[in-house]
């Protein structure tokens, strides 16, 4: 997806032809991403039509169940949030804080190392199917502090988007990439919180600095060699 959006950076146009190839392309890529999603979970014909509430007018269709399976996917991050939603009023007023901050703010990473000792896991949110678990990077900041987490993620959001792009001015040497790489964050917090990565945060954050005073030494290094 990153090199996605560093091609369409870089060519500052897409071709009307490379539009269309892309749509004759979707049903392609539809039914390779269900076989492959099917196959990962190892779920059955029977158990994704009925089982995962297929409607008769599109077993009526004919089409591959694979198609639908994509369609799960796509859509399960808003199903599952509204889920939380639906479910979970009751914990507005019971709000846990320990479990928002290790879980929605503090790198995965180091939290992974951190439950033993602290004696924390993973919230166990409401899922429209055991299967489909992601639910945009909103839903555990709602199951663990409702509206109030979600208002705490989005000023977030907007913080780690602010520097990021003051990083991206002061640090210009790899703009379209850090650009790519930014845009591509963006669109995966619609299924997970990618926020507490932290290879999102190297990549973001880290990286680019290091790079490019990496590139203006060596720069300046053959300046100097060229000189003498």
């Amino acid at each position: 997806m990153s090199s996605s959006f560093l091609f369409i950076l870089y060519i500052r146009k897409i071709k009307l032809l490379l539009i269309l190839v892309g749509i004759v392309l979707l049903p392609l890529l539809s039914f390779c991403f269900g076989i492959y999603g099917n196959t990962r979970s190892k779920l059955s014909k029977t158990f994704v039509l009925n089982d995962l509430g297929a409607s008769g007018r599109f077993k009526k269709t004919g089409f591959s169940y694979n198609h639908y399976m994509t369609y799960l996917y796509l859509s399960s991050p808003l199903a599952n949030l509204q889920k939380n939603i639906d479910m979970g009023k009751s914990r507005i007023k019971n709000g846990d804080i320990k479990d928002f901050i290790f879980y929605c703010l503090i790198p995965e990473s180091i939290t992974l190392r951190l439950e033993k000792s602290l004696r924390i896991s993973q919230p166990d949110c409401y899922l429209i199917s055991p299967n489909l678990i992601v639910g945009t990077f909103y839903m555990v900041a709602f199951y663990t502090l409702g509206w109030s987490g979600m208002i705490i993620m989005f000023l977030s959001l907007i913080f780690f988007v602010l520097i990021s792009l003051y990083i991206i001015n002061r640090y210009n040497a790899f703009a379209l990439e850090v650009y790519s790489l930014l845009s591509a964050f963006m669109c995966m917090l619609i299924f997970s919180n990618f926020m507490n990565r932290l290879d999102v945060i190297l990549m973001l954050f880290i990286y680019p600095v290091l790079f490019h005073i990496i590139t203006e030494r060596s720069m300046g290094s053959s300046t100097r060699l060229k000189i003498i």
